[in-house]
């Protein structure tokens, strides 16, 4: 449970030194305010921070309803605006996420008064100093494998510190923090935010075009992911998705010690499959160990192999069967596959797939799990220009559904213009054209 005070902790939270190097503060509370403090990420390291007994404020203008809830319930004081005097002169850090700009008033008001600012990445970077690093990176399945490597790891005993961008249903946590020495983050490719982070090991699930308003191509991605992968230190490691060939060339290149995953060929040194409800997982052809696990789909299957792959790093036995109890359920993340509704007559689920490859995964796993029904999907597009530049393999994705509802574009990080509307009509018609029932919703309560 997380608590406002320091507990079992030493004195001063021992995050104060890695957090705040600079300050000399002999404030045994240090205290934090984080500016768009209901997202994801955010949560997850407000968690991580009320765990180690720092006093927390926040705002947060376009707040996640869920999030809020739960940070005000464990002693977060958060503003639904943004005002310069939630920043006072007893606040030692602030943390921003990447959606505040520079120009915002919270973070002018912290620059008057020299206070340390911090973005969301940067304060990974440093929680991550003098600790294990895990990094997990990728264009597919990132929360879901930190979830699953977290969890080995805390079945294990080894205490590990994880930051999650899904929350989990078995705590509705984020972000924790361990008692050991590994820390375990999701390293978004996005606006090249990984390369600020010195993990000891990468896990490197897939690479795909996406986040097209910072990497017009592909190969403009893979270069910086290269980058990062050639960051890592002497003696660090990276464990790669086999299955990818831009993971695996990256990995024949690297400098370093690689471990490879796969749900294909089992050549790889950590290998998957699923039978009949079982599971088995094999190292070097060998195999561990046979269970049931709960999370659906070949890309989950995926995900379990490389958190396997990626835990071994830090525990010989990683095929202990103690270290499988407890996963059927405490790797299940909200919006993820997450079935809301279950009646007779209907069933309702939630995900958060917002890519191609998602929503086709996605809608498959539903045809397989419930291959009687009639499936109707309701989706609202995120960023245009991720669907203006994948519009053929939405159409591709979207036309595996019986029925389709599209609303207009979510607009993240852009400018609001008509083209919200007009580019999800024009899938739209673009289905119907393909005899796919398909509708245009323009509002989302509709």
């Amino acid at each position: 449970m997380i608590s406002t005070s320091t507990g079992n902790l030493s004195l001063v939270p021992r995050l104060t030194t890695q957090l705040l190097p600079e300050k000399n503060t002999t404030n045994q509370n240090p205290r934090a305010h984080m500016i768009g403090a209901t997202g994801a990420g955010m949560k997850a390291f407000a968690e991580v921070l009320l765990d180690d007994g720092w006093i927390l404020t926040g705002s947060d203008s376009n707040s996640d309803p869920d999030s809020l809830s739960l940070l005000e319930k464990h002693g977060m004081v958060i503003s639904r605006k943004h005002e310069p005097e939630l920043v006072s002169k007893f606040v030692d850090l602030v943390i921003y996420s990447a959606a505040i700009p520079e120009t915002n008033i919270e973070r002018h008001r912290a620059k008057k008064l020299a206070i340390l600012q911090l973005s969301y990445v940067d304060a990974i970077a440093r929680l991550m100093q003098g600790q294990r690093g895990i990094a997990v990176a990728g264009t597919h399945g990132k929360s879901s494998t930190t979830a699953l490597i977290a969890s080995l790891l805390e079945d294990s005993g080894a205490g590990p510190t994880f930051l999650c961008g899904a929350q989990r249903l078995q705590d509705d946590r984020n972000g924790k923090l361990g008692s050991g020495e590994v820390t375990i983050a999701e390293a978004c490719e996005y606006r090249s935010h990984f390369l600020s982070l010195r993990p000891e090991i990468i896990c490197l699930l897939g690479i795909e075009a996406d986040h097209f308003d910072c990497f017009p191509d592909l190969n403009s991605a893979i270069a910086v992911y290269r980058q990062f992968v050639s960051n890592l230190p002497d003696g660090g490691r990276l464990v790669y998705n086999l299955d990818c060939e831009i993971s695996s060339e990256l990995a024949h290149y690297s400098n370093v010690q690689t471990v490879s995953f796969s749900v294909n060929s089992d050549n790889a040194d950590w290998f998957s499959s699923s039978k009949s409800g079982e599971t088995t997982v094999f190292h070097q052809g060998v195999p561990q160990q046979t269970f049931d696990f709960g999370l659906p789909g070949k890309h989950n299957l995926l995900n379990l192999t490389a958190a396997f792959a990626t835990a071994e790093q830090f525990l010989p036995d990683a095929s202990n069967p103690d270290l499988i109890q407890g996963l059927d359920v405490s790797c299940q993340l909200k919006r993820r596959f997450e079935i809301i509704e279950a009646s007779e007559t209907r069933i309702i689920i939630d995900d958060y797939a917002h890519h191609p490859t998602e929503i086709s995964a996605t809608i498959l796993v539903a045809r397989q799990r419930f291959p009687e029904s009639r499936l109707v999907c309701c989706f609202q597009p995120h960023q245009l220009s991720r669907t203006q530049n994948l519009r053929h393999e939405f159409i591709e994705a979207l036309s595996l559904a019986d029925r389709v509802y599209l609303l207009p574009v979510f607009g993240a990080r852009e400018q609001s213009s008509d083209e919200f509307c007009a580019e999800s009509q024009r899938l739209v018609e673009l289905l119907q054209s393909r005899d796919v029932s398909a509708t245009f919703v323009p509002a989302l309560d509709r």
